[in-house]
């Protein structure tokens, strides 16, 4: 069964004030010393965690590396997933994040030997975060409760692209000054396929 992505909801100036308040980018950091850490709240694997409210629903936190892409890239890459090439997850410099599907994801994590397995695995590392009992009904009674109230949204319909057009948005976005938003809008397509061509994750066979 496919993951699935909450929607980010969209970010207030204040909210992207907030946010990068807590990311440092002292030099020094990480595995080449170039990274920007996330200086709040993460989880279990170490990723960071940024609170954003969702109209109708409260509070809910999301990968501050994904929030860290929103903002650079101007497109929300879900229902991909945001990689690390510096291998620090708390790194939120847009210039090393990527995108990739939850495979390219897996394979990363096992040629880099990430696989935490063992004493190292969450289960073992946070024992109090599995819910069993009563406590386990309850959130997947919450979590089913969620995913019915919330809205519905068609996917664009996505226009037949032409080799010649998949060059053309690589060569555009490549030149800079332009989103991933108004490709989409010029070419009748959804952000995600714009996302998916610039980053060679879909029409990989037509070459640059």
């Amino acid at each position: 069964m496919a993951k699935a992505y909450r929607i980010l909801p969209e970010l207030t100036e204040q909210d992207k004030t907030r946010f990068w308040s807590k990311v440092s980018k002292e030099p020094g950091q990480g595995p080449n010393g170039d990274c920007w850490e996330w200086q709040a709240g993460c989880d279990g694997f170490g990723h960071g965690k940024f609170g954003l409210t969702r109209h109708g629903f409260g509070s809910s936190c999301f990968g501050a590396h994904r929030i860290a892409f929103y903002l650079f890239y101007g497109v929300d890459p879900r229902p991909l997933c945001v990689l690390h090439d510096c291998d620090n997850p708390r790194c939120c410099n847009p210039s090393h994040l990527h995108v990739g599907t939850d495979r390219d994801n897996a394979t990363e994590r096992n040629q880099r030997n990430r696989h935490a397995s063992g004493v190292r695995h969450w289960t073992k590392q946070h024992p109090e975060s599995i819910p069993s009992g009563e406590a386990y009904h309850t959130q997947r009674a919450q979590a089913a409760a969620r995913r019915e109230q919330a809205p519905s949204r068609k996917l664009d319909r996505i226009a037949k692209l032409t080799p010649t057009q998949v060059k053309h948005i690589r060569e555009i976005y490549d030149a800079g000054g332009v989103i991933m938003e108004t490709l989409a809008s010029q070419f009748s397509v959804s952000s995600t396929t714009i996302l998916r061509i610039v980053h060679r994750l879909s029409w990989r066979h037509i070459r640059d």
